[in-house]
């Protein structure tokens, strides 16, 4: 005796998987929690371990605008081998979002040899992807005016 299978199996399956690859790409391309803490602990990353390459990408496009990621990496190194700066390593603490989750405050702690010291940088959802708006006085150059300060 033949068993037979009904046609129907196949193109269920498929109609199956092809509304799961949709459903995946809205989720990972829509402004969630989720996904912008995992923008967040790849912006964290590259600035605790020193990868200013790494940073340059997550910049805002109207930060990447500025300059170049060569000028950006030369500026960044430039400006951290100051001195009298610590090395920079961040921890976020909060991410205040509007409510459609497509702009945020985010609050870093920094540690460093001060207590309590914060770093605030905004978080903006574009092109779905999220960015940060960070360095801003990396990318238009006016870091090197606090070497006078110091």
């Amino acid at each position: 005796m033949k068993v037979r299978t009904p046609v129907i199996l196949a193109p269920a399956t498929a109609v199956i998987v092809l509304g799961a690859c949709l459903w995946l790409i809205v989720f990972f391309h829509s402004p969630s929690q989720f996904i912008a803490e995992r923008r967040l602990k790849e912006f964290t990353e590259a600035v605790n371990y020193n990868r200013p390459s790494d940073i340059y990408p997550l910049l805002t496009p109207k930060l990447r605008s500025l300059i170049s990621e060569e000028e950006f990496v030369q500026n960044f190194k430039k400006e951290r081998s100051y001195p009298y700066l610590t090395p920079l390593f961040v921890y976020v603490d909060v991410i205040d979002f509007n409510e459609e989750k497509t702009e945020g405050e985010v609050q870093m702690t920094v540690a460093s040899r001060l207590p309590g010291e914060k770093m605030y940088v905004d978080i903006v959802f574009k092109d779905g992807r999220y960015y940060i708006d960070a360095f801003e006085d990396i990318a238009d150059g006016t870091f090197i005016e606090k070497f006078d300060r110091l």
